[in-house]
């Protein structure tokens, strides 16, 4: 009884695992608002406040959709539509994509990386969390 209450309690804090927002330490952006989360992740914009910044979603398929919903307010498959539709007709190409452990391997001390992981794991070296407004 107590290996399956202890089991429950683990599997709902991962469920309930909120996702935090985390940029590269090159990066001079402290806060951004959910608006400018928005226009970065779907590459409306690509400069936030003179500074140039490069989105990378997660490869976790489960934080992806969180990600959408919470952040884009899209399903995966309204965001699948979306860049079908900017690949066809030339106008963007979809972010890269990489696992958490993937992110300390990007080079570029002066590009501008954002991108998100779960809140309970802990973020990769040289990178630091962001404030949502």
């Amino acid at each position: 009884m107590k290996y399956f209450l202890m089991i429950t309690i683990i599997s709902l804090t991962f469920i309930k695992a909120e996702i935090q927002l985390i940029v590269s330490s090159s990066c001079n952006i402290e806060q951004l608002t959910k608006q400018e989360i928005k226009n970065l992740f779907m590459l409306k914009k690509t400069n936030i406040r003179n500074q140039y910044m490069v989105v990378i979603n997660s490869k976790n398929k489960e934080l992806y959709t969180k990600f959408s919903k919470k952040y884009i307010g899209k399903t995966i498959l309204n965001m699948k539509v979306y860049w079908t539709r900017m690949l066809f007709t030339g106008r963007k190409i979809a972010p890269k994509k990489c696992f958490k452990y993937e992110l300390d391997e990007l080079k570029g001390n002066e590009t501008c990386y954002l991108s998100y992981i779960k809140e309970i794991e802990d973020k990769p070296d040289k990178w630091r969390k962001l404030l949502i407004q």
